[in-house]
């Protein structure tokens, strides 16, 4: 439970560097694939952990071009299989719900 209480403050910035606007508008994409996702979420992630900059990085360099996805100078297809990193592969199964849950939080409501 430590250890838990320890990532707290972590999994709460990645949370919310996760639904940031600049990612929220790629996944809205509604050809983007799994395989596309996994590699996304993977990178985000990755850049996490290493600093807000990394994370910047990525987001600035994030688009969507033809039937690629840009993520910084590497392009993903949309849809199709590309090599994925051991932890995208453990992604890919819930990647779609993940997304799904990102982009829930991104709705704004109004006052009645």
């Amino acid at each position: 439970m430590g250890d838990e209480i320890l990532q707290f403050p972590w999994r709460i910035a990645l949370t919310a560097r996760l639904t940031d606007d600049r990612l929220a508008n790629v996944l809205m994409s509604p050809g983007l694939g799994g395989y596309a996702l996994a590699m996304l979420f993977d990178r985000v992630v990755t850049a996490h952990s290493v600093g807000r900059r990394a994370v910047e990085d990525v987001f600035d360099g994030l688009r969507i071009q033809g039937r690629e996805l840009w993520i910084g100078k590497s392009a993903v297809t949309m849809q199709g299989g590309c090599v994925l990193t051991p932890a995208a592969m453990r992604m890919l199964p819930r990647v779609k719900a993940i997304r799904a849950h990102l982009l829930n939080h991104r709705v704004e409501l109004t006052s009645r």
